[in-house]
């Protein structure tokens, strides 16, 4: 325990001291209540740590793609702070965790293809992040297929990942790009926990990758079930083999389901997820997977505060915080109601 205590009390500070900055309750019911953007955009500006990435914004013209936009701004900024307070093999693992950040932003990019907006601006993509990646998005964001998306990642870790899809055109669409992507990820940091991480962190990391893995298999199977009615063998080709408490005779029953009553029953009876479903009628699935999530991170990062849980349970925490102002933002904007939109937040 001392061993850790010195090893990680630095980086157990630091993440203290950006931790006490996160919105809290309190800034959620006071934004959420107002009647306008702008509002709320002042209120960020002057009450909380956004005030300095939202100084040079004009709250009365503020689009939802500025706003995702500031958002990755402000995780590049983080996670270069970050990876200061880490050395040695946990310094090499954290530039595993920010790979991460980069598939997102991939797959941001990948669905702005359907929407024709733009998702990024090159310019605000700090050194740090340059650095660590392969990815040349001069290329990437002038792309308007999907072919032409995996061709312009030629020369990147991405490419030889994904150029398959550009013989089998059947499965080349946004959710199979961005389920390869998903699982390279998975992969990467289980083939590197290993060699890498030990005693507190592995556990904790070994914890929230599989917990987070369970539920996004749940998910998948989910989405399949009830929007596309896909059979039963191209389900199986979409699962992460990896598993933490989703046994294998569980996750073939829920593939099986023979319909979403079923598969309710069984999520809610034999895994320990069952909140995923809950009032699905009146928010996302993916609503429920950030609260438990936001719960899990919790719990670890009190459970093992001085090992890398301090540092990914916060990293989850953000990313939480990122999706509420966003969801926040076009509440108001578009008029929702006060109650339905606080059920919409992750907290």
């Amino acid at each position: 325990m001392l061993h850790a205590v010195l090893e990680y009390s630095a980086l157990h500070a630091k993440v203290c001291a950006l931790r006490a900055r996160l919105l809290k309750k309190s800034d959620y019911e006071a934004m959420y209540m107002m009647n306008d953007v702008p509002s709320v955009v002042r209120y960020l500006k002057t009450h909380t740590n956004y005030q300095a990435i939202l100084s040079s914004k004009d709250e009365n013209s503020i689009h939802r793609s500025d706003l995702e936009q500031m958002m990755q701004d402000y995780l590049s900024i983080i996670y270069e702070k970050l990876y200061r307070f880490t050395e040695g093999d946990n310094r090499r693992f954290f530039e595993y965790v920010f790979l991460r950040y980069e598939i997102e932003l991939l797959k941001r990019i990948l669905r702005s293809l359907e929407t024709h907006d733009n998702v990024i601006d090159e310019s605000t993509l700090s050194s740090f992040f340059m650095k660590h990646s392969t990815v040349n998005y001069t290329k990437l964001i002038k792309t308007e297929t999907i072919h032409d998306f995996i061709v312009a990642l030629s020369g990147s870790v991405y490419y030889n990942l994904l150029s398959p899809f550009l013989f089998n055109t059947e499965h080349l669409n946004t959710f199979s790009v961005e389920m390869t992507l998903d699982m390279y990820y998975f992969r990467t940091i289980q083939k590197n926990m290993n060699k890498l991480l030990k005693l507190d962190s592995k556990k904790a990391i070994e914890y929230s990758m599989g917990s987070e893995i369970d539920m996004l298999n749940i998910i998948w199977i989910y989405r399949c079930k009830k929007y596309y009615e896909a059979p039963t063998e191209i389900i199986f080709t979409y699962i992460i083999p990896y598993k933490h408490k989703l046994y294998n005779e569980t996750l073939k029953e829920l593939v099986k389901a023979k319909d979403m009553g079923e598969f309710h029953q069984i999520v809610r009876e034999k895994t320990p997820y069952g909140e995923l479903l809950d009032n699905l009628n009146e928010k996302f699935i993916e609503e429920n997977f950030d609260k438990l999530t936001y719960k899990i991170s919790e719990t670890l990062s009190r459970r093992y505060p001085y090992s890398l849980a301090a540092m990914t349970s916060y990293i989850h925490l953000l990313e939480i915080e990122s999706a509420n102002i966003i969801t926040l933002i076009e509440g108001v904007r578009y008029n929702v109601n006060k109650e339905e939109l606080r059920m919409h937040l992750r907290f």
